[in-house]
């Protein structure tokens, strides 16, 4: 949209009413900037949603390229209001390729006395997103793309811990999670299930089995969706695209 403003030259009408103009980017990456603006255009500033638990906003000092989203505290930094409202930092633990889990503090930021939004000794409650520190001097993060790892609302899903407690239902063979784009809640889970012959399958039975075993009800599938198999490579990973073309 940003893109096609400049191109039209709309910013410079007379009529032209618009005093602010955002551009929203869906991962905390830095994408391909829109043309530069003159300086009679609004104020842009750019949108970084940080999981479902805060969003970043940064004013764009250099109209065409996006502000990075700094490592520590993100003040508002408007009418001399100096307040920390998110402040952001990384876990101890990395992985082979140098990412570890972002986490998140602050006023606007959610949390719970017990699960996935309990926060840690220090006030961080964990996004879900596995990052990496940037190399200038700000330490810009860069989100990794996960394809186990699904968001659900304010929380971070693992699908292949959702595999292992289906699978353990009694009247199934078989069982895998999969999940589809909900407007809402980010992704909606569902099960697929190769039930056992005579063997009851329906939702309830498959809540109340998890109930009892102390599982969180955001772990419930949505839909029991019956397969004729559960479709695996052969390193025993869930194809899910396969499942999704089976449904």
């Amino acid at each position: 949209m940003l893109a096609e403003l400049a191109r039209d030259e709309v910013l410079r009408r007379p009529a032209c009413r618009l005093r602010r103009l955002g551009a929203v980017w869906p991962r905390a990456e830095i994408a391909d900037p829109p043309p530069a603006f003159d300086d009679a255009a609004p104020l842009l500033f750019d949108l970084y949603p940080l999981g479902d638990l805060a969003g970043v906003v940064l004013r764009r000092e250099v109209r065409r390229v996006p502000q990075p989203i700094p490592l520590g505290p993100i003040r508002l930094e408007q009418d001399g209001d100096d307040a920390v409202f998110v402040e952001t930092a990384f876990d101890e633990q990395h992985d082979r390729e140098g990412y570890t889990e972002l986490l998140l503090r602050g006023p606007v930021v959610a949390l719970a006395d017990a699960g996935p939004l309990a926060p840690d000794r220090d006030g961080f409650v964990a996004t879900g997103l596995r990052a990496a520190p940037g190399s200038d001097d700000r330490a810009s993060l860069q989100i990794k793309s996960d394809a186990e790892l699904r968001r659900h609302g304010g929380i971070a899903l693992a699908v292949s811990e959702l595999d292992e407690l289906y699978r353990s239902f009694p009247g199934f063979l078989d069982a895998a999670c999969f999940m589809l784009p909900d407007p809402i809640v980010g992704d909606r889970v569902f099960a697929a299930i190769m039930p056992r012959p005579a063997e009851p399958s329906s939702p309830e039975d498959l809540v109340r089995f998890l109930a009892e075993r102390g599982v969180a009800p955001y772990k419930f599938p949505d839909k029991l969706l019956v397969v004729r198999e559960i479709p695996r490579d052969a390193d025993g990973r869930v194809l899910r695209d396969e499942i999704l073309r089976q449904v």
